[in-house]
């Protein structure tokens, strides 16, 4: 299956920045040959690095990886409430990453699976 690319948009620190998603059997982020990933302040840095790269990217509307409210949530412990989408793109986000620079992003899957109802 051909790998399909993307605008992976997110905000950090109250700073945007993009980077480059793929899917195909396993998604992932672009990473260099030494395993960096390359990150964009802009879009218009991103698409010259793909065509640098021969690197087609998909013309669909980026979807924003909010990690300041991961951010405010970890340090507002013990919060109960969760933005779900927002900590599922961010989620999803640290694994593909994981998985493109060779390393386990959830390793405990027992604890990380387990949900408790209540």
């Amino acid at each position: 299956m051909n790998r399909i690319y993307y605008r992976l948009w997110y905000r950090l620190d109250g700073t945007d920045g993009y980077l480059i998603w793929f899917s195909n059997d396993n998604d992932g982020i672009v990473t260099e040959l030494n395993g960096t990933v390359p990150s964009f302040r802009d879009q218009e840095s991103l698409y010259a690095y793909a065509a640098s790269h021969q690197i087609e990217i998909d013309a669909g509307e980026p979807l924003l990886h909010d990690l300041d409210i991961v951010a405010r949530w970890l340090s507002n412990l013990p919060s109960t409430e969760i933005d779900c989408d927002a900590f599922l793109t961010a989620w999803n986000l640290f694994h593909d990453l994981a998985t493109s620079v060779n390393s386990n992003f959830d390793r405990d899957r027992e604890r990380t699976q387990h949900v408790k109802k209540t």
